[in-house]
This record gives structure tokens, sequence and C-alpha cells, in this order.
């Protein structure tokens, strides 16, 4: 995959888990981006220009608006145990991804 190119995104709801305050808080979304730098090597020299993109958000949101964004061809998600069969298979997320995909999706156990 010579042409490729890899982001990392994480979104944070504010009423989720209280990383944001009022506006976003820009010291707060640079420690999110500084830890997820630790993961850039693992895509070596296909990461995007901006490969970290952290926003405020529900997840499904900020995921579908970034797959838009970048006119992705792939999406790779995490999925991790719910409740419920399907959830407990393949995550909250990916499945609400499955059921109006915004492109190919693959879902790995995280």
């Amino acid at each position: 995959m010579p042409e490729a190119e890899f982001r990392l995104v994480h979104a944070s709801s504010m009423a989720a888990d209280g990383r944001f305050s009022r506006g976003a808080d820009t010291g707060k979304a640079e420690k999110i981006k500084s830890e997820l730098s630790a993961y850039l090597p693992c895509v070596g020299t296909h990461a995007a220009t901006n490969p970290l993109v952290v926003r405020q958000g529900s997840a499904l949101a900020v995921i579908r608006d970034e797959v838009s964004d970048l006119n992705a061809d792939v999406l790779v998600v995490g999925a991790q145990r719910r409740s419920g069969l399907t959830r407990a298979l393949i995550g909250a997320i990916p499945e609400d991804l499955l059921a109006r995909p915004p492109c190919d999706i693959i879902a790995v156990h995280a």
C-alpha cells in the first residue's frame, strides 16, 4: 500500500468522559495528541501530513466527518465488547457504522 495514508482519530464527548471543559480545552487535546503519537511508528512513512486528529463530539459523528473529509476508501476501527450479542461481537461504534457504512470497514478486536 505505498499510496496509503493513515490517520489516527480520537473523539471525545464532553458529557461522556469530561476530558474537555466548555469550549475545547486545547491543553487536554494536546495531551491526547501526545499520547497518540506513540502509535505513529506503527504506520511508518504512511502517516498523513497531519496524522493525529483530536475532536470533541460523538465518536460516530467525528468518524463519519473524517471519512468524508478524507474521501477514505477504508476505515479501520477498534471494537470492544459491549452488551447485547451484536455489540459483544463487534462493539457499539462499529455496529453503528455498519448500519450505514461510509466506506469499506475493517473492525479489529481492541
